[in-house]
């Protein structure tokens, strides 16, 4: 698993995880978000919070980290009680 091909600055990514500084990356795309999710796991070895936007994008990401990383993902699905 390589982020080569993706356009950002992993380094920076790392530093303000490290630095628990609010972070924000735009310009990926797809499963790009599971590359940098699954990569950040690894290196930074602290659980990741991933929040979507619905249930469809939800088990993308999570079919997506099923294969890039070796822990077992947790799926939290949204309830509703009225």
């Amino acid at each position: 698993m390589s982020l080569q091909n993706i356009h950002i600055d992993y380094t920076s990514i790392l530093e303000q995880l490290n630095e628990r500084k609010n972070l924000f990356v735009k310009g990926v795309h797809g499963s790009g978000w599971s590359f940098l999710y699954a990569q950040c796991a690894k290196d930074f070895d602290k659980n990741i919070v991933i929040i979507c936007n619905n249930n469809e994008d939800a088990l993308y990401v999570l079919n997506d980290l099923q294969v890039l990383q070796d822990k077992r993902p947790l799926y939290l699905p949204y309830s509703y009680v009225n």
